[in-house]
């Protein structure tokens, strides 16, 4: 009776999964020549990688989102700039405004828009006849800071040109 008992109880391990080896036997690899080589001292245990991984991983996403956001910004300010440049342009044509309120219009409309990250800003209206036609030019030079993760400062141009007959 006791063999078959044994038989059965090891043929229902067998079943199950696993349960066939006793539990502390997993412990130890077999040299050789009957040498057991204890396995706890081994380094194999890889218990807090993971969360070693993990915040490897959420701090490469966060400066991947932070520059996003910084490029995203600096699109914004490049369109910011060259539509003032177009804003002075089309005050000065459609408008009757002089030159100078042109460049009084390019600059609120970037002041407004983008604020403090301009630092350095520079605005000129030129003014040329040519056969009747009168040409205004608006040109917008804006320094625009960095902010970020990688801050590097840009510098955007742009210019603008309308043409009207002369009255």
């Amino acid at each position: 009776m006791g063999s078959d008992f044994a038989n059965d109880v090891s043929a229902c391990r067998w079943r199950l999964g696993g349960g066939a080896r006793s539990i502390g036997r997993h412990r130890f690899n077999f040299i050789g020549n009957g040498l057991r080589k204890h396995r706890l001292l081994e380094l194999d245990d890889e218990g807090g990688a993971a969360v070693v991984e993990s915040v490897a991983a959420m701090l490469l996403l966060l400066v991947l989102v932070l520059g996003v956001i910084q490029v995203a910004f600096f699109l914004y300010s490049r369109n910011v700039v060259r539509a003032s440049a177009h804003e002075g342009a089309r005050a000065a044509l459609e408008l009757g405004r002089t030159p100078e309120e042109a460049s009084l219009v390019a600059e609120r409309t970037v002041r407004r828009a983008v604020g403090g990250v301009v630092g350095d800003m520079e605005v000129r209206t030129e003014t040329r006849s040519v056969d009747g036609t009168s040409r205004i030019s608006v040109f917008v030079r804006a320094e625009i800071s960095g902010f970020g993760p990688f801050p590097f400062p840009a510098e955007m141009v742009s210019i603008a040109h309308v043409s009207r007959p002369t009255r």
